[in-house]
């Protein structure tokens, strides 16, 4: 039910609706440690209070729309949390949304990861369609997925997360992605 009114929603308002989604479904409990020692991430820290480095520049990149059109909305969510919004006022479907985490801790933000994981699976299979199923996405950080439901790539790299959600398209979320990690 919540999901068909989040599909039927303004863009923006699906956004937001999404991001507030992830909020709850990530606030799981459980245990606070874990062994992930991947070494790929050792030194790796994303720019948090500046969206992980990434612009209208990168964006009007991908997109292919000129740079100025993009107007930066972005702003902090938490501490270690911001929501980058780069909203196109001619088109709002040549816009990009996500945002970047940091956790205390590449353990702490492994088992967010996990927990987030069992959620978005949770939530996918009541709420999403049967052919739209969490998965995968080899290559991309320490550990990413994509979800149906909210809709976007999650991302795990070190202690950083990323999550982008629009445009809604898997391939050019995997790339916007893969710019903000440096790769």
């Amino acid at each position: 039910m919540f999901w068909n009114r989040l599909r039927k929603m303004e863009p923006g308002a699906q956004v937001l609706g999404a991001a507030l989604c992830v909020v709850l479904l990530g606030a799981g409990c459980g245990s606070r440690t874990t062994d992930s020692g991947n070494a790929s991430s050792e030194g790796f820290e994303l720019d948090v209070a500046h969206c992980g480095g990434f612009g209208p520049a990168d964006a009007a990149a991908i997109l292919g729309v000129p740079a100025e059109k993009l107007q930066d909305h972005s702003r902090d969510l938490s501490e270690n949390s911001r929501w980058c919004l780069l909203e196109n006022p001619d088109d709002s479907k040549k816009g990009v949304t996500f945002t970047v985490s940091r956790a205390d801790s590449v353990d702490e933000a492994a088992v967010e990861f996990q927990q987030f994981r069992q959620h978005a699976s949770m939530a996918a299979t009541m709420g999403g369609s049967p052919e739209e199923k969490i998965h995968e996405i080899p290559d991309l950080g320490d550990e990413a997925v994509w979800s149906p439901v909210p809709g976007g790539v999650y991302i795990r790299q070190g202690r950083d997360g990323v999550q982008v959600n629009q445009p809604a398209d898997e391939e050019t979320q995997i790339e916007i992605a893969r710019k903000i990690l440096g790769k």
